[in-house]
């Protein structure tokens, strides 16, 4: 089994695109204030299949920017796309301060599903949050 649920391979298999939206933030941590949002993005992760071809076509967008695309006919392929995403440029690292501390949190928003037709089902994923490390501070004579 993979990391897709049946209805999210159903869908794939029928041709019509399914994309996946994700909310990252960067925050800097501040003592006795809540954490203040430096950066915030929106990740979308989409793959539509051509039964013609037996090829899934792949695109990352970043902020509505297309980030990188591509093609595979490999399941294990398409579903890791969809599920992690790894390698995002987030800004220049020297807008960070050396001296604060910064954390990074991601979640999943995925669209609200019906119970019984009238009862909203709230599917989206927990925050999930690391430390990021800020640049440390070097300096740099040029070569003579």
């Amino acid at each position: 089994m993979g990391a897709l649920d049946a209805e999210a391979r159903a869908r794939i298999a029928s041709g019509l695109e399914t994309t996946y939206n994700y909310r990252l933030e960067v925050l800097r941590r501040r003592r006795f204030w809540s954490d203040a949002r430096v950066r915030d993005h929106r990740i979308l992760t989409s793959v539509k299949y051509d039964s013609l071809s037996r090829q899934y076509g792949l695109t990352l967008k970043l902020d509505g920017e297309v980030e990188r695309s591509s093609t595979t006919d490999r399941v294990d392929e398409m579903e890791r796309w969809l599920t992690s995403v790894k390698e995002i440029s987030l800004g220049l690292a020297s807008e960070l301060l050396p001296a604060e501390q910064y954390l990074v949190r991601v979640k999943a928003d995925f669209p609200l599903r019906f119970v019984w037709l009238f009862i909203p089902w709230d599917r989206d994923t927990p925050w999930a949050r690391a430390p990021l490390s800020a640049p440390s501070v070097t300096s740099h004579e040029p070569n003579r």
